[in-house]
């Protein structure tokens, strides 16, 4: 990161703490505050080890993808597969036959330039207008990095989020986790969400985690983009809200197809507010040439 970035980063993670309270609890508040160098160091660590993760998830399918087998498009993973690619040794404070975990993975082209798209997943308020059935709060708590000024490459920021299925049959989610924004090839970003409740050993007392997550984007045209997004999170079933049936286990509730229906909505909706704010066809009438 350039100097000028640096400087500029650094300002925003002293000034950009969000003027709302976070609903998730105190240890939100204490770490948003904190300025320690190392504290930092390790985060751009857990961001960065994050997006390898993404990466790998989303040039790999099979074996360790498999096609969902619940009736809902995409994928989910095998857990065998993920377990021995991707070992963890830490978890959620909770025994293991309590905790389980959701992944799926979907595709779909949406109308829209892939670096607007980037801009607009990078903004909070963006992000509740994008997903406004899936979204009920999301705050940028702080800003580690800008990222570049031309392509957002290194964009780090510490986000809390509120997730919410609008159904009485499926509980709400608070999730306080990273944003990573990378650009991997011209025309090509990735943007990472992977939850820092593990750091330094610290535990937020959130029952859902956010292992690595999130989305490619690929620039196909003037017009249109391409986005692969994957959602893989442990919930503690005992402190989660129980939620009915199979909506959250078959990725109904929060799973990526979820997402992209959303985001490929608001999508149309723009452009056909594009078409109907243009201005009438041009006409030489009334004009001297």
């Amino acid at each position: 990161m350039s100097q000028p970035e640096s400087s500029l980063a650094s300002t925003l993670a002293e000034t950009s703490l969000v003027k709302q309270e976070c609903d998730i609890s105190d240890p939100v508040h204490d770490f948003a505050s904190s300025d320690s160098e190392m504290e930092a160091k390790r985060i751009a660590k857990v961001a960065n080890l994050a997006m390898a993760e993404l990466l790998k998830l989303m040039r790999i399918n099979e074996p360790l993808w498999a096609k969902s087998s619940y009736g809902v498009p995409g994928y989910v993973l095998v857990r065998e597969r993920y377990a021995s690619m991707f070992p963890r040794v830490d978890s959620l404070n909770s025994p293991p036959h309590t905790t389980r975990e959701e992944s799926s993975k979907y595709c779909r082209v949406v109308r829209i330039r892939a670096r607007k798209l980037v801009e607009m997943l990078l903004d909070s308020e963006e992000w509740v207008n994008h997903f406004p059935t899936i979204v009920s709060k999301s705050e940028t708590v702080k800003v580690l990095d800008v990222g570049s000024l031309e392509n957002r490459n290194g964009a780090l920021q510490v986000v809390c989020e509120k997730m919410q299925a609008i159904s009485p049959l499926v509980s709400s989610r608070e999730l306080f986790f990273l944003r990573y924004c990378q650009q991997v090839t011209d025309g090509t970003w990735a943007i990472a969400h992977v939850s820092i409740d593990s750091i330094e050993g610290r535990v937020l007392d959130s029952p859902v985690r956010r292992l690595p997550s999130g989305c490619v984007i690929y620039q196909m045209n003037e017009e249109f983009s391409m986005v692969i997004w994957a959602e893989h999170v442990e919930v503690n079933e005992r402190i989660a809200t129980c939620s009915r049936g199979g909506f959250t286990r078959d990725n109904v509730a929060y799973g990526a197809e979820r997402w992209l229906w959303a985001l490929n909505r608001m999508c149309e909706r723009f452009v056909w507010t594009s078409i109907n704010n243009m201005p009438p066809q041009a006409s030489p009438e009334g004009y001297n040439i």
